[in-house]
């Protein structure tokens, strides 16, 4: 979901996979919110970035609240921004 708010740009840019790495798992850093993404899609990517011990959970729940946000947020990026 940051990309489409971000108009495709890579996550963490140029970072190796190990700093990366370590900067989720060890530091606990999240990506930033996008400039055009509202804070309820944040929040969700937020929820979706939990470290939990079954994902699938996760991203079930993502995935049903995804249509909610659907014809407000992505389609005003797409038609607005990129």
């Amino acid at each position: 979901m940051w990309e489409v708010f971000t108009c495709g740009e890579m996550p963490y840019g140029k970072a190796k996979n190990a700093d990366v790495i370590d900067n989720i798992c060890h530091r606990n850093s999240r990506l930033m919110q996008p400039q055009r993404c509202p804070d309820s899609v944040y929040e969700l990517m937020l929820k979706c970035w939990l470290a939990v011990c079954n994902s699938q959970l996760i991203y079930a729940f993502c995935y049903k609240l995804l249509p909610s946000f659907y014809t407000g947020a992505v389609i005003l990026v797409f038609d607005h921004f990129c």
